[in-house]
């Protein structure tokens, strides 16, 4: 077995292993908290304001000056505007409970970036590549697919059947870090 099929191997465990990820690290956020505990962090609109503005406006222009900077070919330089421009990754909840923040403060934040990016992205993406299309429609179905409904369930079990969750919180919690640890592609 060569090098390149190990990798094949490890990306396709990877490209398998996101999906996992993503579903139960949302869902993990809706079992650890309570609707009230998001929607009071929402309130605070000139905090949300300022993270939008730095991730929607920050990001892209640092792309643009590193794509400058190291002359990145035409498809790595739209990869890296892509990247730069889609914020709100599940991710950031994991990022938020490391650093032993409130996890209700990720899930809020994530929520606005993630519904700015669904409007903001089919919008500026063509702007600095003429030749991409993206439907808003199917990034928004995907986007709270993904991302939404699992916090949705994960809150409505909470709300419905609260000793359970409790029960079952910490292994949802570890499932989603394990399979955090795969790679995503080669």
């Amino acid at each position: 077995m060569n090098w390149d099929s190990i990798l094949n191997v490890f990306a396709e465990i990877g490209n398998m292993a996101l999906p996992i990820f993503v579903f139960f690290t949302m869902f993990n956020v809706g079992l650890a908290q309570d609707l009230s505990d998001i929607t009071d962090y929402l309130k605070e609109w000139s905090f949300h304001l300022k993270v939008v503005l730095v991730n929607f406006i920050g990001g892209p222009l640092i792309a643009y000056v590193l794509i400058q900077l190291f002359s990145l070919d035409s498809q790595m330089a739209i990869g890296l505007l892509i990247f730069s421009m889609c914020a709100g990754a599940p991710f950031m909840i994991k990022l938020v409970n490391f650093a032993d923040r409130d996890v209700a403060l990720g899930a809020s934040l994530m929520l606005v970036l993630v519904l700015v990016s669904v409007i903001y992205v089919p919008i500026a993406l063509p702007l600095v590549s003429g030749d991409i299309e993206v439907s808003a429609w199917e990034l928004f179905t995907n986007l709270f697919r993904q991302l939404v409904i699992p916090i949705i369930i994960g809150v409505l079990h909470n709300y419905f059947f609260s000793d359970f969750s409790e029960k079952i919180q910490p292994w949802v919690a570890k499932i989603g870090n394990i399979f955090r640890i795969f790679p995503i592609s080669k």
